[in-house]
């Protein structure tokens, strides 16, 4: 072989790392070689190792350290496999499983891995469901509750690691047969040399309940054979609720093999079936409705010819007290006397002593605080807005008022000058109203008899002050017939117009007047 990048002809090789490389150039002419020998080296303590990398199937090279890398005997999945390998191993001798299901679930860990199953999951988690799903196939006696108790960790996590390498792995695994517990429970119920017929009876009962839908049968085996378990020391073994034995039992009664005796139970195998428990739970309750509709209907039409009869009768009954005689003996039953009304309400009495007390003290410690203004509530008085007032304005001044009070136009406005402006409007007569001040002659409202004081800074200010004196009393006395129109237009555009550009407007003593 030669070096395709210098044509050196002499080559060497690295057997440890598999790599062949040019000592001319240094050109690397083959690398992660593939041999067929194994050969084994010694670490640092002296261990015994084997050389060579680990190729997985997804991977493209073997993974080798370089020059700058720390050395170590195991890379990172040989590491995993080896600790998965230890806690297996303890794992399972807590257990007491065999060797050959340590093996099962190693080789299923070692898919896990292939997988990436592992990856952002609990070492721990992942064994105990390894090790659970070879109890499954293997049909041990062992469930996950026992691997959550020595784990410490909560069932239902490790049952959806369970379910999820299941998916990941395409298992599928065969259903769990009750039977198979019923010899672990009974030895743990401690029955003695009893321990067998015990278990063989319950397992004759859950063959039973198999075709009579049901799951529970080790209770009532043991009072079969006269050994009192109280639901208590079951669910202590059985680690399951109270409630679920007692609604399996009440549902055992319902069916055929509940009314056989014992020894007939032990000879006869009665072919009928029956039916799930919650199938004869729908029938009922469906039953039950019929039933109350049918019963419904025909009180309707009982109660609507009894209600004919009675109007036709009611004309001729006399007032006479409701009550003093009943044909029914059990309305009659109900009906107290004057006697025992008095014994019923001493009971009440005596039973309710003390809330009566508790009620009387908190009464009479409200009328005490109430008299000497103690915790009193004084209710406020609903303020009245200001447009509550919604009654009509009798007066143009009222009604000029009331608009600059609800718009909150200005804060200095004069309201005795604004109610004098309204005082000639009944005899005078409404000139033409200039739209500027431009358009304003003086000389035609020399007699509007509107004095103000004050000097003007020129005598644009001037004749801006007589304008709107002028505009004042025309728009006074053009109140009624257009108010809106020359409000809003004139009033508007140029007092408003005035008052913000001009200084003299902004002087107090202006609006004072």
């Amino acid at each position: 072989m030669s070096c395709t990048h210098c044509g050196e002809n002499r080559i060497e090789y690295d057997s440890a790392a598999g790599h062949a490389f040019c000592p001319k150039c240094g050109y690397v002419v083959e690398e992660s070689k593939i041999v067929a020998e194994v050969t084994f080296g010694e670490s640092a303590s002296g261990a015994a190792i084997l050389q060579g990398a680990y190729v997985g199937a997804d991977q493209r090279r073997a993974r080798t350290a370089g020059p700058y890398r720390r050395h170590s005997s195991l890379d990172s999945r040989e590491q995993t496999i080896a600790n998965g390998r230890r806690q297996i191993q303890a794992l399972a001798t807590a257990l007491r499983l065999s060797d050959h299901l340590m093996e099962a679930a190693q080789r299923y860990f070692n898919l896990a891995i292939t997988n990436n199953f592992i990856q952002g999951r609990k070492t721990q988690h992942v064994i105990a469901a390894c090790l659970y799903i070879v109890c499954r196939t293997e049909k041990t006696c062992h469930m996950l509750i026992d691997f959550s108790d020595i784990l410490q960790v909560n069932v239902f996590t490790l049952g959806s690691t369970f379910l999820k390498l299941v998916n990941t792995l395409h298992l599928v695994l065969p259903l769990i047969d009750p039977s198979i517990y019923i010899t672990r429970f009974a030895s743990m119920l401690e029955f003695g040399e009893e321990t067998g017929r015990v278990a063989n009876d319950a397992a004759r009962l859950c063959q039973r309940m198999e075709r009579d839908w049901m799951q529970t049968g080790l209770l009532i085996a043991a009072r079969m054979n006269n050994f009192r378990r109280s639901v208590k020391e079951v669910i202590a073994v059985v680690k399951t609720a109270d409630i679920t034995i007692k609604r399996r039992i009440e549902e055992f009664r319902e069916t055929p093999t509940a009314k056989l005796t014992v020894r007939d139970f032990r000879v006869v195998w009665l072919e009928q079936e029956s039916d799930p428990p919650s199938f004869t739970r729908a029938r009922k309750a469906e039953k039950n409705a019929i039933d109350r509709r049918q019963q419904a209907s025909s009180t309707e039409h009982d109660g609507n010819d009894q209600i004919q009869t009675n109007s036709s009768q009611q004309n001729n009954m006399d007032d006479e007290e409701i009550g003093s005689d009943f044909d029914d003996d059990e309305i009659r039953n109900i009906v107290l006397s004057e006697e025992e009304v008095k014994i019923k309400t001493q009971v009440w009495m005596d039973m309710n002593h003390e809330y009566l007390k508790e009620v009387e003290a908190k009464r009479k410690k409200q009328e005490i605080d109430r008299a000497n203004g103690i915790g009193v509530r004084r209710h406020k008085r609903p303020r009245k807005g200001k447009n509550d007032d919604q009654s009509v304005a009798s007066t143009p001044a009222e009604a000029a008022r009331r608009l600059f009070e609800e718009r909150n136009l200005s804060k200095k406005i004069n309201f005795k000058i604004l109610d004098s402006l309204f005082d000639n409007i009944a005899g005078g007569s409404i000139p033409n109203t200039p739209t500027s001040w431009r358009d304003y002659d003086p000389a035609s409202v020399s007699g509007s008899g509107i004095a103000r004081s004050g000097t003007p800074a020129s005598s644009r200010w001037d004749d801006d002050e007589e304008f709107g004196d002028y505009y004042d009393n025309s728009y006074d006395q053009s109140y009624d017939q257009n108010y809106e129109q020359n409000y809003e237009q004139n009033y508007e555009q140029n007092y408003e117009h005035n008052y913000e550009h001009n200084d003299y407007y902004s002087n107090d003593e202006y609006y004072d007047e």
